[in-house]
């Protein structure tokens, strides 16, 4: 049967509280560290292993007890997987950037906007039959009237980026019939 790993000789050395002594420590396991970061969190090894040796050395220089020997090389890879989860929770919590709403219309491949030309072909008219109404309201005060999509808002009550959702989806709603009519 074999020892504890605490009665092995390298369990007994006490852990690294000086730079020097971190250095000491650290230099014949820096590739092993390298690979467990890179396992552990491939987008940026360098930052993980950078920001967790950072905090270690933190945390020993303000007198929290670390083990000694190999304990502490388990300790640092221990610590280099919690500091990854946290760093991918973090990623994961963090809400998508979405385009800033601005007062320019998005062009239809390939087609005009121009009032003449919708008018041409009856959109106009069609319009109640095709769209709800909060989409050919918007629709309506945006293209015929000219308006922008901040004054549409403050005109019908509501937010300019709902003023911009609701002529995005009615573009796309025509986009949709306009093709299945010319397929």
């Amino acid at each position: 049967m074999t020892p504890p790993l605490q009665n092995s000789p390298a369990s007994r050395q006490p852990a690294p509280t000086t730079s020097r002594e971190w250095g000491e420590w650290l230099r014949p396991r820096l590739a092993l560290l390298q690979r467990v970061a890179a396992s552990y969190y491939p987008e940026s090894p360098e930052d993980l292993l950078q920001s967790t040796l950072l905090a270690l050395f933190r945390s020993a220089s303000r007198g929290v007890p670390m083990p000694g020997g190999d304990e502490l090389q388990a300790y640092c890879c221990t610590a280099l997987r919690n500091k990854a989860y946290d760093w991918y929770d973090a990623q994961r919590r963090r809400r998508p950037i979405q385009a800033p709403v601005t007062d320019e219309t998005p062009e239809p491949v390939g087609e005009s906007f121009a009032p003449e030309s919708l008018d041409a072909v009856g959109l106009r008219a069609k319009l109640p039959e095709l769209l709800p109404p909060s989409q050919e309201n918007v629709i309506t005060m945006r293209i015929w009237g000219g308006m922008s999509f901040a004054e549409i808002g403050e005109a019908l009550g509501v937010s300019r980026k709902t003023v911009y959702a609701r002529f995005a989806c009615a573009i796309r709603r025509l986009k949709e019939l306009f093709d299945s009519d010319h397929e």
